[in-house]
């Protein structure tokens, strides 16, 4: 028996700093049910401006059945049975745009 897709989800975020550092971070809570998900889950830079400057991203906790993972992870994470994660998206004189793509198997 293999591993099929059951979903796929996409959320989206702008972050930017002008002479300064900027940090943001965004909790995703996937769909139920069920209540928890085998994940493949990643960040993609989409926009980055002119600025010269520097951007990260990273999935920086996985909340499981188990407990909580904690990272960061890059460039992203494979875990079975989550309920929800955390992204961070860090600027320094810099404006970017990301999405996180998260692909649910069952």
């Amino acid at each position: 028996m293999g591993i099929s897709i059951s979903g796929i989800t996409e959320s989206g975020v702008t972050l930017g700093s002008i002479n300064t550092s900027a940090v943001t971070g965004a909790t995703i809570t996937l769909p139920s049910p069920p209540a928890t998900h085998n994940i493949w889950t990643r960040p993609y830079l989409q926009m980055i401006g002119s600025g010269g400057g520097f951007v990260s991203l990273s999935i920086a906790n996985v909340i499981t059945t188990q407990g909580t993972l904690a990272g960061p992870f890059t460039p992203g994470k494979f875990a079975d049975n989550v309920s929800k994660f955390d992204v961070r998206f860090d600027t320094n004189d810099e404006v970017a745009r990301a999405v996180v793509t998260t692909v649910l198997f069952t």
